[in-house]
């Protein structure tokens, strides 16, 4: 995959050319900011909205459409920083979120399975060892979760960007 499209608006999408790589999903920032935002831009604010990711105008290339939609599985969400000399914004509701029923129910069974494990191993009176040791199994996995999704290159990318604006 190269890129990600997510997308909230009232017309079709439209892809031209070779659209090889490309996954078009559903709006993921859970900026509560985001429906002023898209008001003030002009665009609705309406539920009918959420699915518009899906409605795709394809002129490819070849003969055979070369995108492909985000599953709910691979879903995730975006959470901007807060505004300089604002505390940071810790469990942003997922009802800020302008995507379908699907994909929020896969982000709340997620969250719901990470804050029971968290609460198993607090709750398991491990040694500072082993909360160490398996800090670096989650670490390792991540980064092994990371450079197999082609994620590894987005966060280089965001790193030089940050560098650039210091």
């Amino acid at each position: 995959m190269d890129s990600v499209i997510h997308y909230y608006g009232p017309s079709p999408i439209i892809l031209t050319g070779d659209n090889r790589s490309i996954q078009i999903a559903p709006n993921n920032s859970l900026s509560p900011t985001l429906p002023e935002h898209i008001k003030k831009a002009g665009i609705p604010v309406e539920k009918q909205f959420m699915n518009s990711y899906t409605q795709v105008l394809c002129k490819p290339i070849l003969n055979s459409n070369t995108y492909s939609l985000t599953k709910p599985d691979d879903f995730n969400v975006l959470v901007l920083p807060p505004k300089e000399g604002q505390p940071p914004v810790q469990d942003l509701p997922l009802k800020n979120l302008m995507a379908p029923e699907p994909y929020i129910k896969e982000l709340e069974e997620r969250y719901a399975y990470f804050n029971q494990f968290k609460t198993k191993v607090s709750q398991s009176n491990l040694s500072q060892e082993t909360v160490k040791v398996l800090h670096s199994v989650f670490q390792g996995n991540f980064k092994e979760w990371l450079t197999s999704r082609g994620y590894t290159k987005n966060l280089n990318d965001l790193v030089k960007m940050i560098e650039k604006t210091n």
